[in-house]
């Protein structure tokens, strides 16, 4: 009678056991399509068999395994991160080029077609009053034009600003869910499948913004650094992140809009580490490309450049023969563009066409700046705003182009990832029944075990 007790031992916990590998595949359908949840496999281990030592044998349920490949897991952050910088690039990009137009047919180049044109009637007609007029309104167009463009880049400068403050505080706010995850694993929660899913997850979309590189240590926590060398998480301490604004010490034009730097709690800059991501397209975008086009700490701009030398040239004609300029600026190298403005003491009868050669040698000679080369930009204005245009549309292309590359990229590697570490439905069908006819056949034995011990004990009770 030992063994059968012994035997329906061995069948209660076959049944025990399998119950719990049914869970963990159970587990596997319902996370199948759960972000970051990967395939999870319960083993099964033989339980030691040693009649002399008491060692019945039998089956008990062994560790469970997790699918997650660490290097197929890098490769997609490493892909999300360049796919990061890229959409934001493109993006970015998309935005400012628009204020831009090469056609000619709007903004600064239809502008400034029309004042060389109002210069050209008026040296035919210096001295009449309604081809005055109409040089004054055209140079106010021009102004306008220049100060709309101005005021359009300024104020995406302003969001990218935003975006930057709103980037940074999600990086912080993923960086602290990293850290909780970090105490729960410390606290003994290390081989929670959901625990490593959010884990994971967390990380992939911190690698959307910003490049890191991720270390598991011994205990299974994981330690984050921004770009290898700024940590963000580690251990049970999360670092946060700051951007502030601020202009170098070695600025050659100190009122140009300060530049981006990303700093840590302690104040370290640490702008330099910031190479991949959404933050580091932000940064390129506000530190390089804006700064290219509206002025920043070691350049005035390239539309500030046009707007001042249009208006020096012009006004080197006018002034000698009006006695005041057409135009006025700020003075400030980096607001020449947004300050540009007809100057409000000049009126149509002020207006002088001739010069000391000619009647309308003045007039003349302003008509001509439509096509001659200015000396401080080394080409006509129409072909400077249209390099300046062309540039943009140029960086645009390449950058939605490099997005499209990135975007199959990623797609690639999160296949990659999904052969090694993905959940077929299939196969966990076919496992779940498996472990339900080990079930049927465990809950067979144990019931035919039973029906043997009941005919014996009332075998026994009889015989008594």
């Amino acid at each position: 009678m030992g063994n059968l007790f012994t035997s329906l031992n061995l069948a209660a916990n076959a049944m025990d056991v399998i119950e719990q590998a049914v869970g963990v595949v159970s587990n596997n359908v319902t996370n199948a399509s759960t972000p970051g949840y990967v395939l999870q496999t319960p083993t099964l281990l033989a339980s030691p068999f040693d009649p002399q030592a008491g060692a019945a044998g039998g089956v008990q349920f062994g560790p469970v395994v997790s699918a997650r490949n660490q290097f197929a897991e890098e490769a997609v952050r490493n892909q999300n991160a360049l796919l990061g910088t890229a959409t934001q690039a493109a993006s970015s990009l998309d935005s400012l080029q628009q204020y831009f137009d090469v056609s000619g047919n709007s903004g600064i180049p239809a502008a400034l077609s029309s004042l060389f044109s109002a210069f050209s009637s008026w040296s035919t007609t210096p001295t009449d009053t309604t081809a005055q007029q109409e040089v004054i309104a055209s140079a106010q167009q021009v102004a306008q034009a220049f100060n709309d463009t101005a005021s359009s880049v300024t104020q995406l400068g302003a969001a990218t600003d935003q975006q930057l403050q709103s980037t940074v505080s999600q990086i912080n706010a993923l960086s602290g869910q990293i850290q909780q995850i970090n105490v729960q694993i410390r606290s003994g929660d290390s081989g929670d499948a959901g625990l490593d899913a959010q884990l994971n997850t967390d990380l992939e979309q911190l690698s959307n913004l910003t490049g890191i590189d991720v270390h598991y240590q011994s205990d299974g926590t994981a330690e984050v650094l921004m770009g290898g060398q700024t940590p963000l998480v580690i251990g049970t301490t999360q670092n946060q992140l700051n951007v502030t604004f601020v202009q170098p010490a070695n600025a050659a034009y100190a009122d140009a809009p300060p530049e981006a730097t990303i700093t840590t709690a302690d104040g370290q800059d640490v702008t330099g580490t910031v190479s991949q991501g959404v933050l580091a397209g932000l940064l390129t975008f506000s530190n390089g490309t804006l700064a290219g086009v509206m002025g920043g700490a070691q350049n005035a701009g390239s539309l500030n450049q046009l707007a001042q030398a249009f208006a020096t040239q012009v006004n080197n004609l006018v002034t000698p023969a009006s006695g005041i300029p057409l135009f006025t600026t700020s003075g400030d190298a980096t607001t020449a563009a947004q300050t540009l403005a007809v100057n409000p003491d000049m009126t149509a009868g002020q207006l002088v066409a001739s010069s000391a050669t000619s009647s309308n040698g003045t007039a003349d000679a302003l008509a001509q700046l439509g096509t001659a080369t200015d000396p401080t930009l080394g080409m006509s204005y129409t072909d400077y705003y249209a390099n300046i245009a062309a540039d943009l549309g140029q960086q645009e292309s390449a950058a939605s182009a490099n997005q499209s590359t990135q975007q199959d990229l990623l797609t690639q590697a999160q296949n990659a990832r999904s052969q090694v570490s993905g959940i077929s439905l299939n196969q966990e069908a076919t496992q779940l029944i498996q472990f339900q006819q080990a079930y049927e056949a465990s809950a067979q034995t144990v019931t035919t075990i039973n029906d043997m011990l009941t005919a014996l004990l009332d075998m026994t009770t009889g015989t008594a």
